[in-house]
């Protein structure tokens, strides 16, 4: 025997050796296909029939290729030619092995889109089972919004009544209506003939005011200077008004500050600003030893 026969024939056995669990993987395969059989019943049959077969064929080769070996084992002759038969065995026998590949893809495809299928139903009833929940409720509030339909519906029809009732107390006032409004008419006359004989009185005093009175002697005057935000300028001014007395600024009313403030243009709203109301009621007190009621004041304002 040439060595390179023998490592040839060595190749052949430790191919064998990997082949040999086949057997025991093929049975683990039909386990797990009669499991998924109630599932894809057309599916596993095909291949359960296509197994068998494969499995007689290997249990075959198997027997084969251990009488060969045995064979060779004890003849060790004629090394080449048996080489020659069992690389014909082993090439019979690997289709084998990639069929069973082939199967365990099909198979896992199958278990994949089977569980895919199931998430999809479990998710499309937990859908429906929460919708169901939501939908629970309704008859017990239906129950409850006939009831409260019913109750208001008596309290319309209650309502409705009193509203009759009242309508027919209030069918004579129309009459009295018209009685008020004429009155209410003659009201309106009267109000608008005193406004405007108000607006004549008010006139009448503005141009009181605007022509004041002769001055008097400056020793008789107060001193405005005194009040705070009245200057030399202002005083003279202010004289030039017909002011000339603590008095007089503090006694003004609303409409006469507004007034003032008109004369005094060049300054606005210093009369508010610095209180000059306030200022001369005190500058008063001061003088003459006399407190001025500024409430009176503000009433009559």
């Amino acid at each position: 025997m040439s060595s390179g026969t023998d490592q040839e024939l060595g190749k052949l056995k430790a191919r064998l050796a990997e082949l040999e669990p086949l057997p025991a993987e093929l049975a683990e395969r039909d386990k797990r296909l009669a499991a998924w059989e109630t599932r894809f019943k057309a599916f596993g049959q095909e291949h359960d029939s296509e197994t068998r077969k494969l499995q007689a064929q290997l249990a075959e080769r198997q027997r084969e290729l251990a009488d060969w070996e045995t064979r060779y084992t004890s003849l060790g002759v004629g090394k080449d030619s048996e080489i020659g038969k069992l690389r014909a065995r082993v090439g019979e026998l690997e289709p084998l092995a990639r069929m069973l590949a082939e199967h365990d893809r099909r198979l896992a495809d199958w278990e994949a889109r089977f569980k895919a299928t199931v998430g999809d139903r479990d998710a499309e009833i937990a859908k429906l089972r929460a919708r169901v929940t939501e939908f629970e409720p309704l008859p017990a509030r239906l129950t409850e919004w006939e009831g409260r339909f019913k109750t208001a519906v008596g309290e319309r029809d209650t309502e409705i009544a009193r509203l009759r009732e009242l309508l027919a107390g209030l069918e004579p006032l129309p009459e009295r209506v018209s009685a008020h409004e004429r009155r209410i008419t003659e009201q309106d006359a009267e109000i608008r003939r005193l406004l405007a004989l108000l607006a004549e009185r008010d006139d009448e005093v503005k141009k009181t005011k605007a022509s004041p009175p002769m001055p008097p002697k400056e020793s008789e005057r107060d001193d405005l200077k005194k009040i705070r935000g009245i200057g030399p300028v202002i005083e003279k001014r202010l004289n030039g008004l017909g002011i000339y007395y603590f008095r007089q600024i503090a006694e003004w009313t609303s409409q006469e500050v507004e007034y003032f403030s008109d004369q005094l243009k060049e300054f606005p709203d210093r009369i508010q600003r610095d209180n000059w109301i306030a200022g001369a009621s005190g500058e008063h007190l001061k003088k003459y030893g006399e407190r001025l009621d500024l409430k009176t004041q503000a009433a009559k304002t």
